[in-house]
């Protein structure tokens, strides 16, 4: 089982960086198709880019869910808490290094996403092998909580911070 669970998260990780750099340019190549947006990034905000991590993480998971059925209930709760933790230290990082160095950077860009997903997989790693955590109902809860803002805040974004496309700011 716990062979299976480590296979799973590094293929869940490859997974995600493949696919959450290639859904970077997608809206863009579909003529900035309205569904495309709920599930790509519209613009350079941080918190468009949280979905990079977020919606490929939540397909990786719905698939590893099935393949280990048998544990589905913590799974489902580890993988959630996993895709919370990665989703939400892209803020973190990006927040942290830029307010020491001043400024920010391509590759510390790509890094962050990087170590972010790293960190997504290792918790769920983490909590399936160590904890027995089975609340999947409120897990999953959580979880479309969450895609609903991604897809609320995409088309009416809140005036702060996290949500202002730094390509377009003054």
């Amino acid at each position: 089982m716990i062979a299976m669970l480590k296979r799973f998260c590094i293929y869940g990780a490859i997974f995600v960086i493949v696919i959450g750099t290639f859904s970077h340019f997608i809206f863009d190549w579909s003529g900035k198709n309205a569904v495309v947006a709920l599930f790509c990034p519209v613009n350079e905000s941080t918190w468009e880019h949280m979905k990079l991590l977020f919606f490929p993480s939540c397909l990786y998971v719905s698939y590893m869910a099935f393949r280990m059925k048998s544990h589905f209930s913590t799974i489902i709760t580890a993988a959630c808490l996993g895709i919370y933790i990665g989703t939400f230290s892209i803020p973190f990082i990006f927040y942290s290094y830029t307010s020491v160095l001043g400024y920010h950077h391509f590759l510390l860009d790509i890094l962050t996403f990087i170590l972010s997903v790293a960190l997504c997989f290792l918790c769920i790693y983490i909590v399936k092998q160590y904890f027995y955590l089975s609340a999947p109902l409120i897990a999953i809860t959580a979880l479309l909580l969450l895609a609903f803002c991604f897809f609320l805040f995409t088309f009416y974004p809140p005036n702060c911070l996290w949500f202002l496309d730094p390509t377009h700011v003054s």
